[in-house]
């Protein structure tokens, strides 16, 4: 299944926990976002639901996303799993290969984090 666009024109993308209010008005900007209001983890039938009526599925590190979501996704609309976070081990990268969608991540997103701390604690 290809990738649709919404009326608006934009992709859509589903965001599984809430995101800095910058990052989430930059999604605004170029997607068709769906948000987490709550910021508590969602139930499994939650992210089968939005992973499977999304273009993009953006979860984070507390997210189990297993065979069975991923193949949910690749059964609706899901073509990328682009996780907020720097490690893929929640995500099932064996289904996500099989599926044919890519799993993207942020690898550099704490480098500055780590050494800020460890410049504090010398």
């Amino acid at each position: 299944m290809s990738n649709t666009r919404s009326s608006s024109g934009k992709l859509s993308i589903f965001v599984t926990r809430r995101w800095p209010q910058a990052a989430e008005a930059a999604l605004g900007e170029h997607f068709d976002v769906t948000l987490n209001d709550g910021d508590k983890p969602l139930s499994r039938d939650a992210l089968i639901d939005g992973f499977a009526s999304h273009d993009i599925a953006a979860p984070t590190v507390s997210d189990k996303i297993d065979a069975e979501i991923v193949a949910a996704g690749a059964a609706g609309k899901c073509r990328l799993i682009s996780n907020y976070g720097v490690g893929v081990n929640h995500i099932d990268l064996a289904a996500a290969a099989a599926h044919d969608i890519p799993v993207t991540n942020t690898p550099g997103v704490l480098t500055d984090a780590t050494a800020d701390i460890t410049m504090t604690l010398m």
